[in-house]
């Protein structure tokens, strides 16, 4: 019997498996040899059934790594096994099987014939069970690879990160206040798009923010990276405001978005801040009745008795129906009942300073109500604290009157006395105790020294009467009643520092005080009276001047200077107009010549027009602004005169003009003014270069040299208009000097 065939096993070359094969029953091979000298023929011999499995050659199932790395092709083509040579024997083509290699001979039985299919089964399954092997392989490792890529590298918890705000529960309105805001990274992935965006509540005005916030209104942080491990921290400090006991909220949206997953995340915190009472002091002062109609002054002090500067106060007054409000100190930024304060340091105080009248019936009350608190950036008020006060009209009557020359207004120009009367009466059923009686005047037009006062005393600029000057005031009974006086000058120039300065007047008003009444001697009284007003006439200055030359020395005169008898000299009288306080309408200026004085018919002005009749110039100005002079150029005319003395003026100077009167209406105070200038002479008392030749001469002297050089004036000795009667050409507005 022959030896079983043997297989080597598949090592790591990846060697195909060679597994022999049973020939065909009608189709018998024979395997080549590679040295066909010797060839042994081999005949088929039946075995039995057992034998023909004994005589099946033992292939070894290769390993399924060795099944997985062998090519099918490989599998398919395995190198045909060498046959031992044996001399004179040849293959019989007929019977012979394929043969396996062996030592010496090999020989290969016959199979039992089996149908092919049968054949082809067991490679088959084992070339589908190993694609299945391998891709299941595969699909694995690509789950395990995507489990590791979302999950398995570096997850995402949700639980490892930290958000808080932090701030004050409480704060006194107005002060500073600090918020904190944190979030912190403890994932292990790192964050993006990380923003805070914080909402402040009415009330909060942002002083500073660390880190700078990324948008103007200073509500937002981000969007920015944040790390593992690493942590956003932001402060905001503020100043907070709001009503007493109010409740305040900031709040804080936070949100990111971890690196490694495709959605993001949002958290919100807020903290709540109560407003505590301002530790501060409001106060009014004012006199507790007054009567009806009289102007009174109420002082309202705000005093900051907190540990910190206050800004942006507001103090609103509630002043009752019956109230006319005349002035305060300092003005209202709104309306007249709204004063602001822009800062108040601690421990400071502001006093504000109003003055109005009420009116009303007797035992009426009347409330006046002060407001205090803060106002933010959108004008929005939030009141602190308020203060009312009654005040009552009151049933006792006391009178009391200012006049000046008996008159509650009046006009008066400047360098002038005024003569004040203050009368006074217990019109009551009440006597009054302790009385003193002041009058308040303006001092700026006054001479401070020139006060005569009867019975009583000034204090400063304040005229003073009581019970130690005046021993009726002491105890004041119904009915009784008494007239106090005093003089004082007005000052003799008016100062004018801007062309805004005019239509000035002097005030003058009364105070009755009282500490108290026979019922009530801790209640005082204060009754005032209405204003005594002087109006001040406009300051009007004509200065009319004789020349012979002008003012830069020119000859304008002609003739024989000094003037010699029978022989005509001319002149040229210039007038110089000013305005100071007030305007003045309907202005002229008039200007009688002597007889043997005659006008020449030259004139000139640059403004109005000169009018020039037998004996008189005049010259129609109409209005004339304040401030002319000062803020604006002089009014200015001129006229010429001649005159031919006699021999009983010879020795003397002569008069070229009378006295020259200027008329007007004051617009303000609606006086006429008059103003009077004196006569103009021959000594050309206004022309220096004319001194000391005003006296007329009986014979004309020969011209003796002076330091005005004639020569250089002689196209001027003879003007051609001298005797006429026609106007000159000056341009009205144009200087003619």
């Amino acid at each position: 019997m022959a030896k079983k065939p043997t297989t080597k096993k598949a090592t790591k070359t990846k060697k195909t498996p060679v597994r022999s094969k049973v020939a065909k029953p009608k189709k018998d091979k024979v395997a080549p040899l590679e040295d066909e000298s010797v060839a042994i023929p081999i005949h088929t011999v039946p075995l039995s059934e057992s034998s023909a499995e004994e005589a099946e050659p033992e292939t070894e199932e290769p390993s399924l790594a060795e099944a997985a790395e062998v090519p099918e092709a490989q599998e398919e083509a395995a190198p045909p096994k060498q046959v031992k040579k044996v001399e004179g024997v040849s293959k019989d083509k007929n019977h012979a099987l394929e043969p396996e290699a062996v030592e010496g001979v090999q020989a290969t039985l016959p199979k039992k014939k089996e149908k092919p299919a049968k054949e082809k089964k067991p490679k088959k399954k084992r070339r589908v069970l190993t694609i299945i092997l391998i891709v299941i392989l595969i699909l694995s490792a690509l789950g395990v690879g995507a489990y590791y890529f979302f999950f398995g590298q570096t997850p995402f918890t949700g639980d490892k990160t930290n958000f808080i705000m932090e701030g004050p529960d409480s704060v006194v309105s107005g002060k500073e206040v600090e918020y904190r805001i944190v979030f912190e990274n403890q994932e292990k992935v790192d964050f993006e798009d990380v923003e805070i965006d914080v909402v402040y509540p009415d009330g909060f005005t942002i002083v500073k923010a660390v880190p700078k916030s990324t948008n103007f209104n200073e509500t937002k942080w981000g969007p920015r990276g944040l790390s593992k491990g690493e942590k956003i921290e932001v402060i905001i400090t503020g100043k907070l405001v709001g009503n007493a006991d109010d409740t305040k909220k900031i709040s804080a949206k936070l949100s990111y978005k971890p690196q490694n997953v495709s959605s993001g995340f949002s958290e919100e915190k807020d903290v709540e801040t109560k407003i505590e009472a301002l530790d501060t002091e409001l106060d009014i002062s004012m006199p507790e009745s007054i009567t009806s109609g009289s102007e009174f002054t109420m002082d309202i002090t705000v005093k900051n008795t907190a540990d910190f500067d206050l800004e942006d106060l507001r103090v609103r007054f509630d002043y009752p129906s019956a109230f006319e409000y005349k002035s305060s100190k300092p003005r209202p930024d709104f309306g007249f009942d709204v004063f602001d304060i822009s800062k108040l340091e601690k421990n400071d105080e502001e006093v504000i300073k109003i003055k109005g009248v009420i009116t009303g019936e007797a035992k009426d009350k009347k409330q006046i109500k002060a407001v205090l608190g803060f106002v933010d950036d959108k004008n929005d008020f939030y009141p602190q604290l308020e203060k009312e006060v009654d005040i009552e009209i009151a049933k006792v009557l006391a009178e009391i009157d200012t006049k000046v020359y008996d008159k509650e207004e009046n006009a008066m120009g400047t360098g002038e006395t005024l003569e004040y009367k203050v009368h006074y009466k217990n019109s009551g059923t009440e006597a009054f105790q302790d009385v003193t009686i002041e009058t308040e005047i303006d001092s700026k037009f006054l001479k401070p020294d020139s006060f005569e006062v009867d019975r009583g005393k000034v204090e400063n600029g304040t005229v003073v009467w009581n019970k130690d000057t005046v021993s009726e005031l002491e105890k004041v009974n119904p009915g009784d009643e008494g007239d106090l006086s005093f003089k004082v000058k007005m000052t003799d120039n008016i100062v004018v520092q801007k062309s805004e300065d005019k239509n000035f007047s002097i005030k003058a008003r009364s105070f009755f005080k009282a500490k108290g009444t026979e019922g009530n001697p801790n209640s005082p009284v204060q009754v005032e009276s209405k204003n005594a007003i002087t109006k001040i006439n406009s300051q009007v200055t004509v200065n009319t001047e004789g020349h012979y030359y002008d003012f830069e020395g020119r000859k304008v005169g002609s003739g024989p200077l000094p003037p010699a008898v029978g022989k005509k000299t001319t002149y040229r009288v210039y007038l110089l107009l000013s305005n100071k306080n007030n305007e003045v309408n309907e202005a002229v200026v008039e200007i009688e010549v002597p007889e043997g004085v005659s006008l020449t018919g030259s004139k000139s002005t640059n403004v109005g027009t000169i009018t020039l009749e037998s004996d008189k110039a005049v010259w129609s100005i109409g209005k004339i602004p304040a401030g002319t002079g000062q803020f604006s150029e002089t009014l200015e005319a001129y006229f010429e005169v001649s005159l031919v003395p006699d021999l009983e003026q010879v020795g003397q100077a002569v008069n070229l003009t009378k006295s020259s009167i200027f008329k007007g209406l004051d617009a303000y105070t609606e006086e006429d003014l008059r103003v009077e200038m004196p006569a103009i002479t021959t000594d050309l008392i206004e022309d220096p270069f004319s001194q000391g030749k005003g006296v007329v001469v009986e014979k004309e002297l020969e011209f003796e040299s002076s330091s005005v050089d004639d020569s250089s004036f002689d196209s001027l000795d003879e003007p051609s208009s001298l005797d006429t009667e026609t106007e000159s050409t000056q341009e009205e507005g144009v200087p003619i000097r």
